[in-house]
């Protein structure tokens, strides 16, 4: 099997078109895609990663890879660890924020995922339930000079993701850097249009060269996305701000202080389609009540009012 190709042929299969954005989720696009993403979740990629144990030595220096996860995805996310293990450019160290609340200790832990441990990846336990919000609150407290590449716990990432990454922060050292993104969109009367109506698909005239730059881009942490140490706001590792204004998405909570510090975001070309999804039984996720519910536009018109208030600044200008 050739390891990067597959990831490529996934990425290259046309997704299905449809009006409903969680119909489009669940179904992960085409009969092809799924049929392949079985395949390579089921069968062979956990092959290919317990058959080549080996790592590059090509390591992204002052950089961490951070991400959280709860119990009921626990027994999948060693798949996610070894994707992020066989990268192209493997970062100092990854790590696992996981709540005592929800987890306990590590005997709860299934072993197929104890037995990532090792120099690159760690498990850490802390208080608190800050869901979404761990993958970077407590790893921007503990490297606090590091760059920070937040990931999600139910993807498996393709070999250049961080490499992707990586070459946009050396291009930009100063702006947050994603692979995935929403724009916020305004309508005739400069009014924020819902979240659903935000624009997701990119053309190759919103690039220049390998990289998109347009104003309002919301950083979702799907596909990775980098910040770099000391560029967001004085608010952000404030979690009874970001509890009582944006608990369940984390995303629009970092884009508001991305906004507010005056730092901007940019978008790589990287083909986001090449993530593959695993599929958990009866999973629970943040988009179906972030979309589903609408919570995503009661919570971003939150963030914004607040900080009118707080700093006279609109998140969206």
């Amino acid at each position: 099997m050739d390891y990067i190709k597959l990831f490529d042929y996934y990425g290259n299969i046309p997704p299905m078109t449809t009006k409903n954005r969680s119909a489009s989720y669940k179904l992960l696009h085409s009969s092809r895609r799924y049929i392949i993403r079985k395949l390579a979740v089921d069968i062979l990629l956990p092959y290919y990663y317990r058959k080549h144990r080996e790592i590059t030595s090509n390591v992204a220096e002052n950089t961490i890879i951070s991400l959280t996860s709860f119990p009921k995805r626990l027994s999948t996310l060693w798949i996610v660890i070894e994707s992020l293990k066989h990268q192209e450019l493997i970062p100092e160290k990854i790590v696992l924020y996981l709540s005592e609340e929800e987890v306990g200790n590590k005997n709860n832990i299934p072993q197929s995922l104890l037995a990532e441990e090792d120099s690159i990846f760690e498990i850490r336990l802390r208080s608190g339930k800050l869901r979404a919000h761990g993958k970077y609150h407590f790893a921007m407290k503990d490297f606090p000079d590091k760059n920070i590449v937040t990931v999600d716990d139910d993807m498996i990432y393709p070999p250049n993701m961080l490499k992707t990454l990586i070459g946009g922060h050396l291009k930009f050292p100063n702006y947050v850097i994603t692979n995935c993104t929403a724009q916020v969109l305004l309508d005739e009367k400069n009014d924020v249009k819902t979240y659903n109506e935000w624009k997701r698909s990119f053309s190759d005239t919103d690039y220049i060269g390998e990289y998109c730059e347009l104003d309002n881009m919301i950083p979702m942490g799907v596909c990775g996305v980098l910040y770099p140490p000391h560029i967001l706001y004085e608010d952000t590792l404030n979690f009874d701000i970001a509890r009582q204004l944006s608990f369940l998405a984390d995303d629009l909570w970092l884009y508001s202080q991305i906004k507010l510090s005056g730092s901007k975001v940019i978008k790589t070309n990287f083909n986001t389609l090449s993530c593959i999804p695993i599929e958990i039984e009866d999973n629970v996720t943040l988009t179906s009540v972030n979309v589903g519910e609408h919570q995503n536009d009661v919570q971003f018109n939150q963030l914004r009012d607040y900080y009118i208030k707080k700093a006279n600044i609109d998140i969206v200008r």
